[in-house]
C-alpha cells in the first residue's frame, strides 16, 4: 500500500487534514482532533522525549531543517531524497 493510500485512510477518518501548497499537499493534525486521536498522540509525546530511536530522528531533523518551518522549505523548492536524506535544491544541509 502506498503513503497516498495510508494518508487517505487517515483522512477520512479525520486523524489528518491536508490543503495544496503548489505541488504539494501537506498533511497536518486537524484543529479539533478527536479524544481517541489526543490520547495517542499524547502517548507518541511521551515516546519521544524518552525512545533513543526517536531522539536521534529529532537531531536528524533540526539538522536538516535548521530553524526554519516546514512552510518556508516548501516555499523554497526543498525537497528530500528519501534514499539518500541528502538535500537537494535546497539550503536545509
Amino acid at each position: 500500500m502506498k503513503i497516498s493510500q495510508h494518508l487517505a485512510y487517515l483522512k477520512e477518518r479525520k486523524m489528518v487534514a491536508g490543503h495544496r501548497h503548489q505541488q504539494w499537499i501537506v498533511y497536518s493534525i486537524p484543529a479539533a482532533p478527536s479524544q481517541e486521536l489526543e490520547a495517542n498522540l499524547k502517548c507518541l509525546q511521551d515516546c519521544v522525549q524518552s525512545e533513543p530511536v526517536f531522539k536521534a530522528d529529532r537531531r536528524k531533523l533540526k539538522r536538516l531543517m535548521g530553524d526554519k518551518s516546514v512552510r518556508a522549505l516548501l516555499d523554497e523548492g526543498c525537497c528530500f531524497k528519501p534514499q539518500t536524506v541528502k538535500a537537494r535544491n535546497c539550503c536545509a544541509k
